[in-house]
């Protein structure tokens, strides 16, 4: 998850966190503290981190060998 779906997901999550809230002042606890335990957890991800990218290596020349020819 980037940072930009990262963002919209803390605001859906916050979202989650009033729908648990309301839920619990209409008399329907049990659901509103499973619901807010799930946002609660939900608040844990963290964006992942892009990987930079991976500079290419020059290549290194090899200088070519001098071979001492034999009987000459």
């Amino acid at each position: 998850m980037n940072i930009e779906q990262h963002a919209v997901f803390q605001a859906r999550i916050v979202e989650t966190q009033r729908l648990a809230l309301d839920l619990m002042e209409a008399g329907h606890a049990k659901i509103g503290i499973a619901l807010g335990a799930v946002a609660f957890k939900a608040l844990r991800i963290k964006p992942t981190v892009d990987a930079a990218p991976v500079a290419a290596k020059p290549v290194r020349k090899s200088k070519p060998v001098k071979s001492e020819g034999e009987g000459v």
